[in-house]
């Protein structure tokens, strides 16, 4: 297939369960992260990105996913991590990442990283630069301080201000117990991308200066 044929084909819909599956990887690898006292809340994103990493890798063996740190696509942009599912590998013969994840850092009070989670994380799915021929993306936001719902609405509060309310995150109305909320974005010739968000909180002996 040629890179002209992949863009014309039609955009991979994860089904409902491999969403579930990529939102519980990233709920289950964190837990395992921080199991470690070597996770800070004060290390670079990128180290922080590559505890979440091994943690998922542990804890998803057998399961016919990869997990890996990012690798550059055919958009030529390099998302912190790429998920493939092998069945899709085999059935559909996709062999790009069915679904990146960006990791960017939050706090409930802090507006210049919730301007950096828009500005520099999401409107990388809305603008094309990931996820271009997919409809669900992924965002991980690693809760520095404050509450998952400080964290959404300071960012939310950003979105109706310099985008619309249209973009704004939602609670998900997906079947989980997980704390997990939705956004969905319009995008220039092609469907919508639906973005799943996550905020993993540091354990409270982690976060002790």
């Amino acid at each position: 297939m040629t890179l002209d044929d992949w863009e014309a084909s039609p955009s991979l819909v994860l089904a409902q369960g491999q969403v579930l599956t990529v939102l519980k990887a990233i709920a289950d690898g964190w837990a395992e992260a921080t199991k470690n006292d070597m996770l800070k809340a004060n290390l670079h994103e990128r180290e922080l990105t590559r505890w979440l990493i091994a943690g998922m890798r542990r804890t998803m063996v057998d399961l016919g996913v990869t997990v890996a740190r990012g690798t550059e696509t055919s958009e030529g942009n390099v998302p912190d991590i790429c998920i493939s599912f092998q069945i899709l590998r085999e059935e559909e013969d996709e062999h790009e990442p069915h679904a990146v994840v960006e990791c960017k850092r939050v706090a409930g009070s802090d507006s210049t990283l919730s301007a950096r989670y828009v500005h520099q994380g999401l409107i990388r799915f809305k603008e094309r630069k990931y996820g271009k021929r997919r409809t669900h993306g992924f965002m991980v936001g690693y809760l520095l301080s404050g509450s998952d719902d400080e964290a959404v609405e300071r960012i939310n509060v950003y979105l109706v201000r310099h985008w619309s309310d249209a973009d704004c995150l939602q609670r998900t109305e997906l079947p989980t117990s997980l704390a997990v909320w939705q956004s969905r974005h319009s995008r220039t010739a092609e469907e919508p991308i639906e973005v799943m968000h996550q905020f993993l909180a540091f354990r409270r002996a982690h976060s002790r200066s």
